[in-house]
C-alpha cells in the first residue's frame, strides 16, 4: 500500500504472533514529502490506510518505536509505544511513552535523560555514564 507519508523502523504489536497484522507504528517525517529527518510517530491501520501521527516539536527529532502490550491484551495496539526523543534545543533526549491507541494524544509521560546520547540506529548502549531525571 503506497503511503503518502515517509516511515522507517516499523513495528507492530505483539499481542497475537505470526497473526495477520492490522496496524504499523513507525518513526515519520513531519512533511509528507521528505523521508528524513524523522520527527514523529505514526500507526498506519494497513485495513483503512488511516494514518494517526503525533510531532513532539520543532528540533525534536525521532528513533524507532518500541511496542509493548499492556498485560492481558487480546489487540494489537492494546500496549504502549516507547520512543526515544533527542530535543535539539535543550541537546538531550528523553524516553515518550504512547499509548498505542491514541498516539495523537501526545505521550502519556516522558522521562528526561540528563544529557544526549549519541543518535543512531537501533538504539546505544551508555552503561553508566548518563543518569535519568524521573
Amino acid at each position: 500500500m503506497p503511503r503518502p507519508r515517509s516511515m522507517e523502523f516499523p513495528c507492530c504489536g505483539n499481542v497475537r504472533p505470526r497473526a495477520p497484522h492490522r496496524y504499523v507504528f513507525g518513526a515519520c517525517a513531519a512533511a509528507a514529502d521528505t523521508n528524513n529527518p524523522f520527527q514523529g510517530i505514526v500507526r498506519v491501520d494497513c485495513e483503512t490506510g488511516e494514518e494517526v501521527a503525533h510531532f513532539p516539536g520543532p528540533r525534536m527529532y525521532t528513533n524507532e518505536p518500541v511496542f509493548v502490550a499492556r498485560p492481558g491484551a487480546n489487540d494489537e495496539d492494546d500496549g504502549w509505544l516507547l520512543v526515544v526523543v533527542f530535543d535539539a534545543e535543550s541537546k538531550r533526549d528523553g524516553l515518550h511513552i504512547y499509548d498505542a491507541r491514541a498516539l495523537d494524544a501526545g505521550p502519556c509521560a516522558v522521562a528526561w535523560s540528563r544529557r544526549s546520547t549519541p543518535y543512531g540506529l537501533h538504539g546505544t548502549w551508555v552503561g553508566e555514564t548518563f543518569g535519568v531525571i524521573v
